[in-house]
């Protein structure tokens, strides 16, 4: 894990607008997935890993989804780690992320309205 964001992610963030100087890169704990109501991976085998490791964490379950998953996708649950990868790989990739982030958002919104 890098103890930074990547510089393309950073350019990324800074062309929308988005402030990201207070980022810090965490490494998963039995606590920190504790406080968390909802947790939101990359790919299906970051599901798996934190399912398989933390099985004693309250719901686990029921809060650890792919972005994909979590917006009700079946098939297709990846989003590919664009490191390494071109530039223009790495800018597919983070469009996909920021249409799907988009969804996760307007999901939330309309669960939080239904539950007023």
């Amino acid at each position: 894990a890098f103890s930074y964001m990547q510089p393309e992610s950073q350019e990324y963030l800074n062309s929308k607008g988005i402030k990201h100087s207070d980022f810090r890169p965490q490494i998963i704990d039995r606590k920190l997935l504790e406080k968390q109501d909802l947790i939101i991976t990359m790919e299906k085998s970051h599901v798996i890993d934190i399912r398989d490791n933390y099985q004693g964490v309250n719901d686990i379950s029921k809060k650890l989804f792919t972005l994909k998953e979590f917006n009700g996708e079946t098939d297709d649950l990846d989003i590919i780690d664009p490191y390494y990868a071109s530039t223009e790989t790495y800018q597919k990739v983070l469009k996909i992320i920021d249409e799907n982030i988009e969804n996760m958002i307007k999901k939330i919104i309309r669960t939080n309205k239904a539950e007023l």
